[in-house]
């Protein structure tokens, strides 16, 4: 992946080489290192050997030579399952994460989310820029705005395979709306509602991240360029996933519910189950109802004190042929509330 500039020498750490006096034999040193071969400078330097975020990155995951395309192309390559796609990496989470983090950090994205333990990592909204390709284009652009904002969440997980690491990133955008317009004076007001996720802005961020990771440019631009067909069942209120074992099908329901901006409270992988937190349109439409009304009924007072309105189970179980995906309320039943049906409609949108 990414390789370190070797320090300068100083100059006055410049020394002549020494003569060997005639009487003496030339010494053996470089016999005897013949057969050592060179460790390659991993990311000892990202956390300071500890895997700490927030230690100073200084080292990328690669050696300090360049590595030919051959063998960069075998220590970062891109996945695919429908339309979802992530990068594997030959390399251990932390020192991934950190790669990832360095690289967010490097580009001025502002991160909300900096959590080694989990793997995450989220920036902040960023508001998308006018493209214009002159300086007078470029200082308009400044004082205007597409009324169009992006964040992204990436999220580093242990491989299925020895020795290496998962990535996966995950677009949300907001867009802003006008809500309301007086005739009269002109003036406008305006809301930022969500928008849906861009696949391509996805694919961007995994092409960027494959380049920084040592990946050859051409090579990243070729494997985006791969397709493949989403493969996703819904019946009344289980997702099916296909030909689907339990790690392909767990990481693809993870990335959905990144995608489908639902926060991810707790995990247990070995029980297929994701602990989310996840408020329907129904819902904020009722909080916003009782919050004009008031609680004198105790209504919002009550949905305030119930918190597992809004806290849910995905669960995923493996069959014969594939992968079943539910919602589940807290105690692990099947929910079939508005709430409930509404997360499963989130995930089959993300998985189709």
């Amino acid at each position: 992946m990414f390789g370190s500039k070797p320090a300068e020498t100083s100059p006055a750490a410049v020394r002549s080489a020494l003569e060997v006096p005639p009487d003496l034999a030339r010494p053996a040193g470089d016999d005897m290192l013949a057969g050592v071969k060179p460790k390659s400078a991993t990311a000892s330097g990202y956390a300071a050997g500890n895997g700490s975020p927030d230690a100073t990155v200084s080292a990328p995951l690669a050696t300090a030579a360049p590595a030919p395309a051959a063998a960069s192309a075998a220590r970062v390559r891109l996945e695919r399952d429908g339309a979802q796609r992530w990068l594997v990496v030959q390399d251990t989470p932390d020192r991934v994460w950190a790669a990832a983090r360095a690289y967010l950090l490097r580009n001025n994205y502002k991160l909300t989310v900096d959590n080694s333990k989990t793997g995450l990592l989220e920036t902040d909204w960023l508001d998308r820029p006018v493209q214009f390709s002159n300086p007078l284009g470029r200082f308009i652009a400044s004082l205007s705005s597409t009324g169009l904002r992006d964040r992204f969440r990436v999220r580093i997980e242990a491989g299925r395979d020895a020795g290496t690491s998962e990535v996966y990133v995950s677009h949300q955008g907001l867009e802003q709306v006008v809500t309301s317009r007086d005739a009269s004076s002109g003036n406008v007001e305006t809301t930022w509602q969500p928008r849906a996720s861009d696949p391509q802005m996805e694919a961007d961020l995994l092409d960027k991240l494959m380049v920084d990771f040592g990946l050859d440019s051409q090579q990243a631009k070729n494997q985006l360029a791969s397709a493949s067909t989403p493969r996703v069942q819904l019946a009344k209120d289980t997702l099916f996933l296909p030909q689907e074992n339990l790690d392909v099908a767990w990481r693809r329901v993870g990335q959905a519910l990144d995608r489908a901006g639902v926060a991810i409270e707790d995990l247990d992988r070995n029980a297929g189950i994701y602990y989310v937190h996840y408020v329907s349109g129904v819902a904020k439409k009722e909080s916003k109802l009782f919050g004009f009304l008031g609680s004198g009924n105790g209504s919002d007072t009550d949905r305030k004190a119930d918190s597992s309105l809004d806290r849910f189970q995905v669960v995923l179980k493996t069959q014969a042929d594939g992968t079943n995906v539910t919602v589940r309320d807290v105690k692990g039943e099947l929910d079939d509330s508005p709430a409930g049906a509404g997360l499963l409609n989130q995930l089959y949108q993300q998985l189709r």
